[in-house]
């Protein structure tokens, strides 16, 4: 996958900046599935992207993040094996951001 064929989010980059956008502002950009599979890997692919030297994690519309989206965690929490497959995501999340080589800055707009 590329960063061009993101779904859940969009990435720009211009004077050196990424801008790492969350947008599913309907939804006040819940974490669903498919946002979760792409955050799973992002944050590598950014760390690889030559015309940039500062990540920006944002949100579009009124909201950064609502967190996780309730019907999928719901559907989650109905039966524990479902869980399973995500944690390995969980964890590629987390350490792709905290690895990430480039300094990455949270621009909060609305309720996070």
């Amino acid at each position: 996958m590329k960063l061009d064929d993101l779904k859940t989010m969009r990435v720009s980059v211009a004077n050196r900046i990424a801008t790492l956008t969350l947008d599913n502002p309907d939804a006040l950009n819940a974490v669903g599935p498919e946002a979760h599979r792409e955050l799973s890997w992002v944050f590598r692919a950014l760390a690889d992207e030559p015309e940039s030297d500062i990540v920006i994690l944002t949100g579009a519309g009124r909201a950064f993040c609502a967190g996780g989206n309730l019907d999928w965690m719901q559907w989650l929490a109905e039966d524990p094996t479902r869980f399973l497959p995500i944690i390995d995501e969980i964890k590629q999340i987390v350490f792709s951001m905290l690895e990430l080589p480039k300094p990455m800055i949270c621009r909060m707009n609305g309720d996070a």
